[in-house]
Parts: structure tokens; sequence; C-alpha cells
């Protein structure tokens, strides 16, 4: 399996640089209407989770630059991907009746065009860039974490942030 990168980044880039290259060309893209994924990658502790926060920020922000008053126009899905199982990040947390705010588990099933989706995952609707931004940060937050030696605090999964903006008529 081999694939090209776009563009590398050292331990001295800042977000707003990481965003203008990397992302900012993907938001605009979408907002008129095609499809784009951003893919992270790096060695635990590289500053991933950091400087994708900042991008998804900035992101928000450009996303409802030029938005009218289409309600709602934008939903978003967040769902971890830890080992062979999936789990939604922005659904409500659920009891097993020993462990509470757990996050509901959900299954992957194959549709029709060979995509895949996350069967029962939560859809929201943020009306404005800070109610996307907190749904994003709240979803970071439920990712399960757990000490590495590089790290104290590491995602022991994937995260998989899913935006549709809906067009109208």
């Amino acid at each position: 399996l081999t694939f090209d990168s776009a563009r590398v980044f050292d331990e001295r880039a800042e977000s707003s640089e990481v965003y203008k290259a990397a992302a900012a060309r993907l938001v605009e893209s979408a907002l008129d209407g095609r499809v784009g994924t951003m893919f992270m990658f790096g060695q635990t502790g590289s500053g991933k989770t950091h400087t994708m926060s900042a991008i998804q920020e900035a992101a928000a922000r450009d996303l409802f630059a030029p938005a009218d008053d289409i309600v709602p126009w934008l939903s978003v899905q967040v769902v971890e991907l830890r080992g062979n199982r999936c789990f939604d990040l922005l659904a409500p947390g659920i009891s097993d009746g020993r462990r509470h705010n757990l996050r509901p588990e959900l299954r992957l099933r194959e549709q029709g065009d060979g995509s895949y989706a996350a069967e029962g995952a939560a859809d929201l609707y943020p009306s404005s860039p800070e109610e996307l931004a907190n749904m994003l940060e709240m979803a970071q937050s439920r990712r399960a974490t757990s000490a590495t030696d590089a790290n104290s605090v590491s995602s022991r999964s994937h995260s998989v942030c899913i935006l549709r903006l809906c067009q109208s008529e």
C-alpha cells in the first residue's frame, strides 16, 4: 500500500499555516458541492489533535461565512473506530447497569454504492460556527484515551467526522 502526501509539516508549523495549505481549499470545494477528505497522520504526541482542533475551528468559521437563512443546512456526525468496533461520539451516553455515560455502539454497513455508513449515528445540526466547534470539541472529549510512553493522554482510536452540506433549490 502506498500513497502520496500533498505536504508534510514539521513542529514549527502554525495551525493557521496548516489550515491554509491543507484544509481551506477543502472547505471551499465543499461549499461548491464537492466531497473532500482530510487525513492526519503522525506518531503519538506529534500534535495531531492540537492541530486538528484549530483546523476545525477555522473550518467552522469558513463554512458558516457564506450561510444564509437556510436552516438546517449542515449536519455533523462523529464516530470513533476502536479496534473492530464503532461508537457514536455525539449521541447521549448510555448505561450498562454498572457503568454510565458509555458511547453507543454502531454497526458499519456497506451501502449499495460500496461506501460505508455508521448505522444509527446521531446527526446534529449546528446553527453557528461556535456551535459546530463545540460539538466537535465534545466529540473529541469523549474519545477513548490512555497513557503511553510518549503522551499521558493519547487517543487509542481513530475518529471520523462527517459534515454534510445540504443544498436548497
